[in-house]
């Protein structure tokens, strides 16, 4: 489903803590009613819905003020406008092509095409390089050649890549990052990824319980490395 995101630290975001807890709830709902399904408007609240909360016009009128909101009419209907959506949430667009996908693969696993992931069945699939479907949201990430993992996860960087950062590379160093829409995708990608990573080593044979491959002759544990969960190939 469509989720309005907010960072775990927009309770000290200046523009917020300005606005007070009133208008923080209102920025809040309003919010949500945007990313609703049945509506979807990029982030465009309409007048009607503003005033159908107790003082509502008022608190979005210091949601202008300190920058958070702006005054925008629609097919001439006055609302307002979430500052700077874009940078934070998902657009009508990106969510609708991702139902569509999600919609297509879910029409192949029916027709026995792709197998549907699980845990249980996470060892057999995996080679199959399916996309890992939650509900409209696609995990994925992308390794790069600082280790930073960010964005989208494919099948062939799942089983070697490193845990992936809880935020996004332009936020990496930061100790209080800014609500960012980018590392909320990052935190979804971090959690996807030890839930998959702990269902490879429950599955896997040829390493220990904490995902070390064991050497061939299994004398020794963690001499090889991270496990890959693949068979050796030995060259003859």
């Amino acid at each position: 489903m469509p989720d309005f995101r907010v960072s775990d630290t927009a309770s000290e975001h200046p523009k917020l803590r300005a606005a007070g807890l009133a208008a923080f709830g209102l920025w809040t709902a309003a919010g949500s009613w945007c990313m609703n399904p049945a509506h979807l408007t990029d982030g465009w609240v309409p007048l009607h819905y503003v005033q159908s909360w107790s003082s509502g016009k008022k608190l979005a009128k210091k949601l202008v003020e300190v920058g958070l909101w702006v005054e925008e009419q629609r097919d001439g209907t006055p609302g307002f406008r979430f500052h700077d959506w874009e940078g934070y949430q998902r657009s009508r667009s990106s969510i609708e092509d991702e139902k569509r996908k999600a919609k297509d693969r879910m029409a192949r696993v029916r027709a026995g095409r792709v197998r549907p992931n699980s845990e249980r069945t996470f060892a057999q699939t995996e080679p199959e390089g399916s996309a890992n479907v939650h509900d409209s949201l696609t995990l994925t990430l992308t390794h790069t050649p600082l280790g930073d993992l960010g964005g989208e996860v494919t099948k062939a960087t799942r089983a070697s890549a490193k845990r992936p950062l809880d935020r996004c590379s332009e936020h990496a160093t930061e100790e209080r990052p800014p609500p960012c829409g980018r590392c909320a995708d990052a935190r979804r990608a971090r959690t996807e990824w030890d839930r998959e990573n702990a269902a490879r080593i429950r599955a896997c044979r040829l390493c220990d319980g904490e995902g070390q491959r064991w050497d061939p002759a299994g004398k020794h544990r963690g001499t090889i490395g991270p496990c890959d969960h693949r068979p050796m190939v030995v060259a003859s």
